[in-house]
């Protein structure tokens, strides 16, 4: 029975203005599971670093992969809302990780954006356009048109 009271007793504590600051607090954050998962596979590190941290600080939840390889990796660890994919990397042609990822009953189903500075015009996606949900040009994508296109789609 004593050890009741002690317990009571951590609760006295508190103040009502020390809960009330925590619950306060607590249901500003966002909510870690309403967070959408975006998968960005880029070799360009400055570019990743850049798209990232515009992303995250917009409130999404953001994985990124500098290969092919690892991106297709990542695509069925991760089961992101929505992938941004480069077609020209060192390591994994991004058509082949494409192809790869839509392979898989998971893949199937998540978006995929292409990000690339080709002109859309030199290559044929004419095969791929039932796999991609859009194709953008990074010299026009800024991290501000990148957020407000995301939140466009997710809205």
């Amino acid at each position: 029975m004593e050890e009741d009271s002690d317990q009571h007793m951590d609760m006295d504590r508190y103040s009502y203005s020390d809960l009330k600051t925590v619950i306060i607090r607590v249901s500003l954050l966002p909510t870690y599971m309403d967070q959408k998962r975006i998968l960005i596979i880029e070799d360009e590190l400055d570019l990743l670093q850049l798209y990232k941290i515009a992303l995250q600080n917009a409130g999404y939840r953001v994985h990124t992969s500098t290969n092919g390889f690892d991106g297709v990796q990542k695509a069925f660890e991760k089961n992101p809302d929505l992938i941004l994919l480069d077609l020209m990397m060192q390591k994994g042609d991004g058509q082949d990780v494409l192809s790869t990822i839509r392979l898989h009953d998971i893949g199937k189903e998540i978006p995929i954006i292409i990000i690339s500075n080709l002109n859309p015009g030199t290559i044929d996606l004419s095969k791929r356009d039932d796999q991609i949900l859009d194709y953008w040009v990074k010299a026009d994508l800024t991290p501000r048109s990148l957020v407000s296109r995301l939140k466009e789609y997710f809205a």
